[in-house]
């Protein structure tokens, strides 16, 4: 690197000497600059070091090849979800993925606004798309404020997809504008959200965290998982605490779905979004493709939406 700055140097003082005693016309100066431009990318070339810092090969990143491109879905319906174990990522606890699998997990464990609770409190965001398949392509929150108090009374969940659904999920480390190592996560309708490497906040994109972790200790007043989406395509969301967000009947009662779509709001039943079993216990989605989404939207809804709206 040393030798690389050296000969960098000489070659702008040299050509700052030619410049400072030639008498020639512009067009035998600029060739005499062009030469000087061919010298510099010998050399560079011998050294493998480049003036553009961009050209500099970047560490190697250990989160698997294949999370870290947005690539289109294999299939547009998944039968039977699958639950194989995960990894973590080497050096990064709060970083797991799915063997096999389309899904990886991000989990705050502890961070200066969301989670400043502590003894094991937690807030992990998962991206999956089982098998590659365009029905299953979504994001469970599971957050809980007190891990060794019972799941009825502790575990909140959230089940949200996005439309329209273009890619299957990804995750690349990044920088934010700060500075600040990161992780950039590609949602299934392309748009991006920003997470903060060391703490697993969100701190960027189409997704703001906006509100901490809720410890109250009152499980019917208790807040799910704050959060806004400000991207432009449509956010379906489904939370339960202590069961699956995606069954239609929890505890005897029927369960709504939240649909968001430019600042409109819609409430459908969740049997409406997710495939049910007969003891009304959610599974996988129901749509292979969005079109038959928008036409139950207009059903539904009396939304005027289709694919054109998401060119």
């Amino acid at each position: 690197m040393k030798s690389c700055v050296r000969n960098t140097l000489i070659l702008l003082i040299s050509a700052m000497w030619l410049v400072s005693r030639s008498e020639a016309h512009a067009a035998e100066l600029a060739l005499m600059l062009s030469e000087v431009s061919e010298i510099n990318s010998s050399l560079a070339q011998k050294v493998d070091c480049h003036l553009d810092v961009s050209s500099a090969p970047a560490s190697e990143s250990l989160i698997p090849s294949d999370l870290q491109q947005a690539i289109p879905f294999h299939q547009d319906l998944h039968g039977d979800m699958i639950f194989p174990s995960s990894k973590s990522l080497s050096g990064d606890a709060g970083f797991n993925y799915i063997t096999n699998d389309r899904a990886f997990s991000l989990k705050n464990s502890g961070s200066p606004s969301i989670n400043t609770i502590g003894n094991g409190a937690f807030r992990s965001f998962t991206f999956s798309a089982t098998d590659g398949a365009r029905n299953d392509a979504g994001l469970l929150i599971e957050e809980s404020a007190n891990p060794s108090g019972a799941d009825s009374a502790w575990s909140m969940e959230s089940e949200i997809i996005f439309f329209p659904r273009r890619v299957q999920p990804a995750v690349r480390e990044a920088m934010s504008n700060n500075g600040l190592p990161a992780y950039e996560v590609t949602l299934p309708n392309g748009e991006k959200v920003l997470f903060d490497k060391k703490s697993k906040e969100i701190i960027g994109g189409a997704l703001v965290e906006t509100a901490p972790i809720d410890a109250n200790t009152n499980r019917q007043t208790r807040k799910f998982a704050g959060l806004k989406y400000t991207g432009r395509g449509i956010m379906v969301r489904s939370d339960q605490r202590g069961e699956s967000p995606k069954s239609a009947i929890v505890w005897g009662q029927s369960k709504q779905a939240t649909v968001s779509w430019q600042n409109k709001t819609c409430k459908v039943p969740v049997s409406s979004i997710w495939k049910q079993s007969a003891a009304n216990e959610g599974s996988s989605g129901l749509y292979g493709n969005d079109d038959d989404f928008y036409a139950m939207l207009r059903q539904k809804c009396n939304w005027n939406v289709s694919a054109a709206d998401f060119p």
